[in-house]
C-alpha cells in the first residue's frame, strides 16, 4: 500500500516520470546502435578469420606447384626432345614421363609447347581431351615464357572447358628458347578442399580476378560471373585472351548499400545479391543481404572475398534490447521506491536538524576559528615539505650535471683517439727499430692529426652538458665516415673486421658539424666491433642513400643483434650491457644528442640477417660545388682536408682495413 500511495498525481512526480520515459527512449536508441555495431564487428571478425584461412590455403597450393615447371624445364631430356620432336619413341617416352610427374604432383595436366605454341607432348596424350596438336600461342603464359620468364595464368580451358591455373617455364638450350613446359591445376579441386562439414554455412567465399570475374566460389551459380558490370573497354581484352573461352561473364544483381556500422572501425561493406536473378538482370527473386570483406593476393593478382549473411544481426539486437529494457525498468522501479522512502525519512530528519542547528549556531564562531587554525597549520607543513623537496632536487640536478659533463667529455669521447694513438706509437717504434724512417714518420703524422682531432673534441665538450644553437654548415657525410674509419683502422685490423661502404654518389652533403658527425661514426663502429667479438664472419656494412630532402645512413653489423628490452633503453645515459671496462653507457646517448642537434634522427633495429642496424637521417644540402665543400670542411677541421678530396665510385667498395 505504501508503494501504491507514493504514486499520487503531483507535478514533481509527473516531471520525474517524464524524465524516465525520455531517458528510456535514449537508452533504447543507444542500445540499438551499440548492439548493431558490436554484432557487425563480431560478424566482421568471423569474416576475416575465414578470409585468412582460405587465402593461406590458396597461397600454399600455388606455392606447392610453382617450382615444378622450372624443375622440369632444366631436364636435358626435354630440350633433346624438342630438338627431335619427329622421333616417335622420344615422344612416347616424354608423354609417359609427363603423365608420371602429373600423377605424383596430383596436378590436372602437364604439357610441352614448341616455339610456335603447338602442343608436342602432354600427360593426357591417351585421353579424349588430349592437348596434342593444340596451339596455345594466344595464351599469355606462352608469350611470357618465350621471353625467358616464368609465368602464371588462370583461365577456362579451351579443350577441357574446366577452370584452371597455369604455371609455365621456358625450355632453353644455352641462349635459345626451344619451347615451354606448362603445368595446370584444377580450381575445382581447391573448392573441394574449402568445403568441410564444420564450415559456417552463412559465409560464402569467392575469388575474383582484376576484372571482377568470379572464377572460384563456394556457390556454384556464381562462378564465371562478375560482382558488378564489366565495362566494354575491359571486356575486349578478356575475349582476345580467351581467358574464359566463349563464355561471356554476366554480372550478378549486386547493389552496394554502404559501409557497415562498427565500433572498432572495421572496413566492411554491406551489399545485396538477388540469388534468383536471371542473366538479363531482372530484379525478381529473393534478395539476400551480405557483409562483404576482402583481402588481396598481389602475387596471383586475385582478390578473396568473404560474404556473410546478416540475418542474425536483427536477432542479436532484439535480444540486447530486451535485456536492457528489462534491466532499466527494474532500476527505475527501485529508484522510485527509494525516492519515496527518502522523502518520508527527510520529514523525520528535519525535526532533528532544527535542534542541531540551534546548537551549531551557538558554537559556530568557535568551530570556524578552529578550522582556520588547522588550515594554516596544514598549509605551513605543505610549504615546508615542498621547500625541502625542491632543495633536494636542485642538489641532485647539480650533481648529475657535473657528472654528465666530466664523464661524457673525458671517459668516452677521448677513448677511441687514445687507442689509435697508442697503436700508431707502437707501430712507429717497430718501424724505427727496423730502420724504416719513412713509415715511422707517416705514423707520427697520423698521431699529430689525432692529437689535433682530440683538441677539437675537447672544444666540443660543452654540447654534452647543455643544448646550443650552433650554426650548421654543409659538410660531406661520406668524408666524415672515411675520417672515422681511418681513426678506427688499428682496431678494425686487429679484430679482423671487414668494413664496406655503399654509395651511389661521390658526395653526400648534409647540414651539420664534421667533427661531431665523425664522433657519431666512431661510436657506432666501435660498438659494432665490440658486439661482433664472438661472431664469424665480422662484417660492417655502411650504406648511403638520398631520399627527398634527407640523407639516410645505415650501419649494419653481423653480430647477434639487440633484444627488445635493450632497444627501448639503448639511447639512455649510463645504460650499457657491456662490462665497465668497455664503457660507461654514454656513447649512444651522446650520439643521439649530436644527431638531434643537427636536426636529424637516429634509430636502431635488427636486420634480416640478425645483426644490429642503426639508421641516421640528416637534412640534405644541395647547390654547393666540390671546391666550396672542401673549403668548408677545411675550416671545421684541418685534419680532414685529405679525406674531403676522396671520391667514391658508384659501385660498392671494400675498405682494405679488414
Amino acid at each position: 500500500m505504501t508503494l501504491i500511495n507514493s504514486f499520487k498525481p503531483s507535478t514533481q512526480r509527473g516531471w520525474l516520470i517524464g524524465f524516465f520515459a525520455l531517458l528510456l527512449l535514449m537508452v533504447i536508441w543507444q542500445t540499438r546502435q551499440w548492439a548493431t555495431e558490436v554484432a557487425y564487428d563480431d560478424l566482421s571478425q568471423d569474416n576475416m578469420n575465414e578470409l585468412f584461412r582460405f587465402s593461406s590455403s590458396l597461397s600454399a597450393v600455388l606455392q606447392k606447384y610453382e617450382p615444378v615447371p622450372h624443375h622440369l624445364s632444366i631436364n636435358p631430356e626435354l630440350s633433346h626432345f624438342l630438338g627431335d620432336i619427329s622421333n616417335p619413341e622420344k615422344t612416347d617416352t616424354i608423354n609417359r614421363y609427363l603423365a608420371t610427374i602429373n600423377q605424383i604432383n596430383r596436378s590436372s595436366d602437364i604439357y610441352i609447347l614448341d616455339s610456335l605454341g603447338n602442343t608436342v607432348a602432354s600427360s593426357n596424350w591417351d585421353t579424349s581431351t588430349s592437348f596434342i596438336g593444340k596451339n596455345f600461342s594466344f595464351r599469355p603464359y606462352f608469350s611470357q615464357a618465350m621471353l625467358g620468364q616464368n609465368a602464371r595464368y588462370y583461365a577456362l580451358g579451351t579443350t577441357s572447358n574446366e577452370r584452371g591455373y597455369y604455371f609455365s617455364s621456358p625450355i632453353s638450350d644455352d641462349d635459345d628458347i626451344l619451347g615451354v613446359v606448362v603445368l595446370k591445376i584444377s580450381l575445382a579441386d581447391i573448392e573441394d578442399r574449402w568445403a568441410s562439414p564444420w564450415e559456417n554455412s552463412d559465409i560464402e567465399l569467392i575469388v575474383t580476378d582484376p576484372d571482377g570475374v568470379i572464377f572460384i566460389s563456394t556457390r556454384a551459380e556464381w562462378r564465371l560471373k562478375s560482382l558488378f558490370n564489366i565495362p566494354p573497354s575491359q571486356m575486349a581484352p578478356l575475349k582476345a585472351s580467351k581467358r574464359y573461352g566463349v563464355h561471356i561473364p554476366v554480372a550478378l544483381n549486386t547493389q552496394k548499400i554502404g559501409k557497415a556500422p562498427s565500433v572498432k572501425g572495421n572496413k566492411a561493406t554491406l551489399l545485396t545479391i538477388n540469388s534468383d536473378a536471371d542473366n538479363a538482370g531482372n530484379d525478381e527473386g529473393s534478395t539476400t543481404r551480405f557483409l562483404s570483406q576482402h583481402i588481396d593476393m598481389p602475387v596471383a593478382g586475385w582478390r578473396v572475398h568473404a560474404l556473410s549473411k546478416t540475418d542474425s544481426i536483427k536477432k542479436r539486437v532484439r535480444s540486447a534490447l530486451l535485456v536492457v529494457i528489462s534491466t532499466y525498468l527494474v532500476l527505475v522501479l527501485m529508484i522510485l521506491f527509494v525516492v519515496e522512502r527518502i522523502r518520508n525519512e527527510r520529514k523525520l530528519q528535519q525535526a532533528k536538524d532544527m535542534l542541531e542547528i540551534r546548537v551549531k549556531e551557538r558554537t559556530a564562531d568557535l568551530e570556524q576559528s578552529n578550522f582556520r587554525l588547522r588550515d594554516e597549520i596544514d598549509e605551513r607543513h605543505k610549504t615546508e615539505d615542498a621547500l625541502k623537496q625542491a632543495q633536494e632536487e636542485l642538489i641532485q640536478a647539480a650533481k648529475m650535471a657535473v657528472l654528465g659533463q666530466i664523464s661524457a667529455g673525458i671517459n668516452h669521447e677521448l677513448n677511441q683517439p687514445l687507442t689509435a694513438i697508442r697503436s700508431y706509437t707502437q707501430n712507429a717504434q717497430q718501424f724505427l727499430q727496423r730502420g724504416n724512417i719513412e713509415t715511422a714518420s707517416s705514423n707520427l703524422d697520423e698521431i699529430i692529426q689525432l692529437t689535433d682531432h682530440m683538441a677539437s673534441i675537447i672544444g666540443q665538450l660543452k654540447v654534452f652538458s647543455r643544448k646550443r644553437g650552433d650554426t650548421h654548415t654543409p659538410i660531406d657525410a661520406l668524408a666524415s665516415l672515411n675520417a672515422a674509419i681511418k681513426i678506427m683502422a688499428p682496431q678494425i685490423k686487429q679484430q679482423h673486421v671487414a668494413v664496406s661502404t655503399q654509395s651511389a654518389e661521390p658526395h653526400y652533403l648534409v647540414l651539420g658539424d664534421l667533427i661531431r658527425l665523425e664522433q657519431v661514426f666512431i661510436n657506432l663502429i666501435s660498438n659494432a666491433i665490440q658486439a661482433m667479438a664472438h661472431s664469424d664472419p665480422k662484417q660492417i656494412t655502411i650504406a648511403f642513400t638520398k631520399t627527398g630532402d634527407s640523407v639516410v645512413i645505415t650501419i649494419e653489423d653481423s653480430g647477434p643483434g639487440i633484444d627488445e628490452e635493450t632497444v627501448n633503453h639503448i639511447f639512455e645515459p649510463f645504460f650499457t650491457t657491456k662490462d665497465i671496462s668497455q664503457g660507461l653507457g654514454l656513447g649512444l646517448s651522446i650520439s643521439h644528442r649530436i644527431i638531434e642537434a643537427m636536426h636529424g634522427t637516429i634509430s636502431v633495429t635488427n636486420s634480416r640477417s640478425g645483426g644490429a642496424l642503426f639508421s641516421i637521417t640528416l637534412p640534405a644540402h644541395a647547390g654547393q660545388s666540390d671546391g666550396e665543400l672542401e673549403a668548408d670542411n677545411q675550416a671545421q677541421v684541418d685534419s680532414q682536408a685529405s679525406t674531403d678530396k676522396q671520391h667514391h665510385s658508384i659501385k660498392t667498395q671494400e675498405h682494405p682495413i679488414g
